[in-house]
């Protein structure tokens, strides 16, 4: 599974390094009313939709890989 907190932390690294606001990158993810929470949700794993992180790699012009930390080990159970 994939860190949530890193992953978070990267995307907002990014939107200060890119000069973007949370609130528009989640109204360009057409989160609508979930806007200016899009990093929080991404924190809290309430993000989880693959076309949202998707267009936050091309609203932020890096790979998906880039934006999602896959540190974390998978187990199968």
């Amino acid at each position: 599974m994939y860190d949530s907190v890193k992953t978070a932390q990267k995307v907002s690294d990014l939107l200060i390094e890119k000069h973007i606001t949370v609130k528009r990158l989640g109204e360009m993810c057409e989160r609508g009313s979930r806007a200016k929470n899009i990093v929080s949700d991404i924190r809290h794993k309430t993000l989880t939709n693959i076309d949202v992180f998707c267009t936050i790699s091309h609203v932020l012009d890096v790979p998906l890989d880039d934006i999602i930390d896959n540190s974390a080990p998978y187990q199968l159970k």
